[in-house]
């Protein structure tokens, strides 16, 4: 398995330029849901598949890259999709990217990831259209959210970097 090879990302952060493709993983050990949401998506986004723990963790160690999205699948960490959701927020190298939680048509499970830091939850078996628009929205959000953060450093007068920026 190859890593990707081409890189657009701005000189100064680790968030990606505007016109790559967003990236997002899919981490889910049914080949029938990663072949779904390949078909629904794959128009739009870049799209990486992680089939066991070591693919994920893989993926997520390219620096130069960052996803924009991990869409994970409840059982794929077992049952302990709170404490990776809270850990993932926690991680410096992953808390910018935007998690998603896919599980069963149950209220529980839902609330659960909910609670424990996930941007939204898609209910199984999966609705390929309301996928792609939850999918969408978040990257709309995410995008604006990323303007937002560079408007937040850099001066509105001067456009130069302002206080913020050598805080960070």
């Amino acid at each position: 398995m190859s890593k990707r090879s081409s890189a657009n990302l701005d000189a100064d952060s680790r968030h990606p330029a505007p016109s790559r493709q967003p990236i997002i993983i899919i981490a889910d050990e049914t080949l029938s849901v990663q072949a779904q949401l390949s078909n629904t998506l794959s128009a739009d986004v870049s799209l990486i598949s992680a089939i066991n723990q070591d693919q994920l963790e893989y993926w997520l160690e390219d620096q130069e890259e960052q996803p924009d999205l991990l869409l994970l699948d409840q059982h794929f960490v077992g049952q302990q999709v709170g404490l990776f959701c809270k850990n993932w927020q926690l991680n410096p190298n992953t808390r910018d990217i935007d998690l998603m939680v896919m599980g069963p048509d149950d209220d529980e499970f839902e609330v659960q990831a909910l609670a424990a830091g996930a941007l939204d939850y898609l209910r199984k078996p999966l609705n390929s259209k309301i996928c792609k628009l939850r999918i969408e929205k978040c990257l709309q959000q995410r995008v604006t959210f990323q303007e937002l953060e560079r408007l937040s450093i850099t001066d509105g007068l001067t456009k130069l970097a302002n206080r913020r920026y050598f805080d960070d």
